[in-house]
């Protein structure tokens, strides 16, 4: 059965997902695109559903994405053009999406935690959001732990900012920030917080061990209280008059130096 009507139950409910109001209420995210499906199924992410458009579900590609859900027991709606355009978050939609659910983001203990992690301090940029958990993934940091004040990770530019790393990434919140960077530094780890009084990160001996690298908010940077919570203040070099970077390019030099011994092969 092909859905036609925006009208419709389902086809409402994949709409709200645009808003956070209704991420919230459902428990859901949206990943659209056929890369972002495929990786959330290859993932083992828990899909609600995929919706396909009428138009596109005979092409090659989302075929594919059709055959590996229904493979994996995930529901597959049909949609008809006006409907799939109505819940389409992208100028060019290639005619599939996923309804994901929002997995636990419960904060373990700083003994389970793996051996690099990204904690972020307050970032509200979406697109910055996206980019570090990308980022993230590709520097090797297990997990990457948000405090109160964060922007969602589950945005559908934060989604399509982190081009699937958000599906594989381990995400957790910290209710009390300093209360767990504390704790990852009673387990052993190095708390290194980006900072523009730090030090030259590149002149920085390697960090032994395992590290929690802290990212702050895009105009104040991380707070006095998280800087009082840190072993190591890093800054980035910068030449010329430039005064700052971007919280996610910031994110990505200070991660690959931190890291540099380990993916030096």
């Amino acid at each position: 059965m092909v859905i036609t009507s925006t009208g419709n139950p389902y086809v409402r409910m994949l709409r709200s997902l645009h808003a956070k109001k209704g991420r919230e209420r459902e428990g859901l995210f949206l990943a659209e695109g056929v890369k972002p499906v495929l990786e959330a199924l290859c993932a083992g992410a828990a899909l609600h559903s995929i919706a396909v458009a009428e138009s596109e579900k005979e092409s090659p590609s989302v075929r594919e994405g059709i055959a590996q859900a229904e493979r994996a027991g995930v529901p597959v709606h049909v949609l008809g053009g006006r409907a799939f355009a109505s819940v389409s978050g992208v100028e060019a939609p290639q005619g599939i999406l996923a309804a994901v659910r929002v997995p636990d983001l419960a904060l373990p203990d700083a003994n389970r935690l793996p051996g690099a992690v990204v904690a972020l301090e307050r970032v509200q940029d979406p697109g910055n959001m996206g980019t570090i958990l990308r980022t993230a993934e590709a520097a090797g940091a297990g997990a990457v732990v948000l405090s109160p004040g964060c922007c969602e990770p589950f945005s559908p530019k934060a989604v399509r900012s982190a081009a699937g790393s958000a599906l594989r990434v381990k995400l957790y919140e910290a209710d009390d920030f300093c209360a767990f960077l504390n704790g990852c530094r009673r387990a052993g780890y190095a708390v290194a917080a980006g900072a523009t009084d730090g030090e030259n990160v590149f002149c920085l001996a390697p960090l032994p061990g395992k590290f929690v690298l802290v990212i702050g908010n895009e105009s104040s940077g991380v707070s006095e209280e998280t800087k009082a919570c840190a072993t190591h203040l890093l800054r980035v070099p910068m030449a010329g008059r430039t005064e700052s970077l971007n919280a996610g390019v910031a994110a990505g030099v200070l991660l690959y130096a931190l890291q540099r011994e380990r993916l030096g092969d």
